[in-house]
């Protein structure tokens, strides 16, 4: 069997293959010339190139010689001068000795606080009133009951004022709150005035007549204010204390 009655064959197996289901046929010598002149009046496939791929080694490295390392180089180590020392100022002393001797000099510049001190001192004398009740760091309970007790000191009396006392403490501006002229009367708790020490030196008692101070101020201490959210009763008799004392 030559090659084109073989690729016939393998064409009819194809052509089988593609109809599984029907039954094989078998063609007659007639048909199978018929085919063959058809197939041989196609024109033949032109044949593909080959391609030829050239393998070329790769070539050795060259191994190149490491040079040599440089010659060492002796450090010079270089000698940092210290500090020059600061002037003395003796041989300025000692000349204003001899030609200014009423002049002192001081070695420290003076602190200028006690300027500070007397320059703020119109703040806290505008902060006093008359009657003054301070506060420090009471609760906030204890703070609202302390804003109602000096409306009704204000309204009854006349210029009361609840003060936070905290920046008089801070800034040691006691003298200058207690000298002011009008300051009748110091309303403070005291369990406060024990925390605020710098207060506290201006505290003194008379115990032969039961009263008691802030430099020359009469002073009313009033007790652990609990008691009288706890007992709405004795707000009563403070209120008669207080009356007494300011009156």
């Amino acid at each position: 069997m030559g090659t084109l009655d073989q690729e016939v064959l393998e064409l009819i197996r194809a052509v089988q293959n593609l109809a599984p289901e029907e039954e094989p046929f078998f063609a007659t010598a007639e048909d199978c010339n018929y085919f063959r002149s058809i197939y041989r009046a196609l024109p033949l496939p032109s044949p593909q190139p080959q391609v030829v791929v050239e393998m070329k080694l790769a070539p050795k490295p060259v191994k190149r010689e490491t040079p040599p390392p440089p010659p060492l180089v002796p450090v010079v180590e270089k000698t940092v001068a210290a500090p020059r020392a600061p002037d003395s100022f003796d041989d300025l002393r000692h000349l204003f000795g001899k030609i200014a001797p009423q002049i002192r000099i001081v070695d420290n510049i003076p602190s200028d606080g006690a300027a500070k001190m007397v320059s703020e001192r119109w703040k806290t004398r505008n902060l006093a009133a008359p009657i003054s009740l301070l506060f420090y760091q009471e609760p906030p309970q204890h703070r609202l009951l302390l804003e109602h007790l000096a409306e009704a000191l204000d309204v009854v009396f006349g210029n009361a004022r609840l003060i936070q006392c905290a920046s008089i403490e801070k800034e040691k501006q006691w003298d200058a709150f207690l000298s002011v002229p009008g300051l009748k009367t110091v309303i403070i708790c005291d369990a406060a005035l024990w925390q605020l020490p710098n207060l506290l030196q201006f505290y003194r008692e008379v115990p032969s007549h039961s009263e008691r101070f802030l430099q020359n101020t009469p002073v009313f201490l009033l007790p652990d204010l609990s008691l009288y959210l706890k007992d709405p009763l004795l707000k009563r008799s403070l209120w008669k204390a207080l009356c007494q004392k300011i009156g």
